[in-house]
């Protein structure tokens, strides 16, 4: 069975790597603006951390709590 494109890279959707597909993202991409699974969160992380040793600033990924578009994580304005 096909993974529904309109999941991919969204939350508690598939994963944003179209060669994985998995379950349950939940891990923000700041440079791609997608979700990944865990385990494609962690390999992209590394990856570029080891570019970023070289090349500058890392890409940032984290678990969905600190995804900065997600409204839940917004400061209510005074």
């Amino acid at each position: 069975m096909t993974p529904d494109p309109k999941l991919k890279g969204v939350k508690d959707g598939n994963c944003n790597r179209t060669a994985c597909q998995a379950p349950n993202a939940i891990w923000w991409n700041t440079g791609t603006r997608a979700y990944y699974c865990h385990h494609c969160a962690i390999t992209i992380q590394r990856s570029e951390n080891d570019f970023a040793g070289m090349n500058g600033k890392p890409l940032e990924i984290f678990p969905d709590i600190f995804n900065p578009d997600d409204p839940r994580n917004k400061r209510p304005t005074r």
